[in-house]
């Protein structure tokens, strides 16, 4: 099972880079905008199922691409931009990561005032 879901990645997944300062790891992922499959309650209000807000994206990669530990310094670079970590978790099936997934936020550089 892992290797399928390893091939299926590294076949139609899509190309990733994450920065962690100035290292780059090339990879492959999934990123999707997170749709709602319920009826959850964002900030106290309903919310239809499908729905997503624009704000988080859903990441699904490869096992050796492993940063839950470390997300701090953690940039995600893919074609729709760049993101950061919210929380992540490995799936395992019968004690092996099958793959990584996290929860994902717009990247927002911050702004450097100019000075005359």
């Amino acid at each position: 099972m892992k290797e399928v879901i390893h091939a299926q990645l590294r076949r139609v997944g899509d190309d990733v880079v994450l920065h962690r300062g100035e290292h780059k790891t090339h990879t492959k992922a999934f990123v999707q905008p997170l749709r709602y499959r319920n009826s959850t309650y964002l900030s106290g209000e309903s919310i239809s199922p499908g729905y997503y807000d624009d704000h988080h994206y859903l990441y699904i990669g490869l096992p050796e691409d492993d940063f839950a530990q470390d997300t701090k310094n953690l940039i995600i670079e893919h074609c729709s931009g760049k993101y950061v970590v919210n929380k992540t978790e490995s799936y395992t099936h019968k004690n092996k990561v099958m793959y990584v997934w996290a929860i994902l936020s717009p990247y927002v550089e911050a702004e450097v005032p100019e000075y005359e």
